[in-house]
């Protein structure tokens, strides 16, 4: 199931995206780095979209980032959803947990230069910890994904037997624009 691309983002403008007040309790990322630093991540932006590259399969791409809004860009935390596992229920409301994308969530975080370290840290590797959605999903238009992340500890995507990067806490909340159809067509 973890076949996302490793920069997690298809490169498309993110539609839905929307600009984040410095602080926005509904919008953040902070945990602690593989070397034992602290990090924060101060969103700029945040976006779900469609990921083009996954069509016929349907995957939705949940981001907060301090690039722009361009999918795949940026300082970055990344959550991707299957869509079949949301409509199936698989994926709901209430806690669920992180390992190996097997039940349909992917997470990514991604450092690019010049930050140090630079990486992608997510389910690619072994990884631990719990998603909370605040209410039930929709792969439907219009829905809002609310969800909060507690003690999510990523696994170095290119290097498994590096000690993890820890996402202590963080929460998303944003809203899918358009509709699988829109950039599936024909799936």
């Amino acid at each position: 199931m973890d076949a996302a691309p490793a920069d997690a983002g298809d490169g498309s403008t993110a539609s839905s995206c929307i600009t984040v007040a410095p602080g926005d309790p509904n919008r953040f990322a902070r945990g602690t780095l593989a070397d034992g630093a602290p990090f924060e991540l101060a969103a700029t932006r945040a976006y779900a979209v469609w990921d083009g590259a996954s069509c016929p399969d349907g995957l939705i791409v949940l981001a907060l980032t301090e690039g722009e809004c361009t999918a795949g860009s940026g300082h970055r935390l990344v959550v991707m959803l299957d869509a079949a596992a949301i409509d199936t229920g698989t994926i709901g409301a209430g806690p669920f947990s992180v390992s190996d994308g097997s039940n349909g969530i992917q997470v990514r975080y991604v450092r690019p230069s010049p930050l140090v370290p630079t990486g992608i840290w997510g389910t690619c590797a072994p990884s631990s910890g719990t998603i909370t959605f605040n209410a039930d999903p929709s792969s439907s238009a219009g829905t809002t994904f609310d969800l909060t992340i507690a003690d999510l500890e990523l696994g170095d995507c290119a290097d498994v037997l590096a000690t993890p990067t820890v996402i202590e806490e963080a929460a998303m909340r944003v809203t899918l624009v358009e509709a699988f159809g829109a950039v599936c067509a024909g799936t």
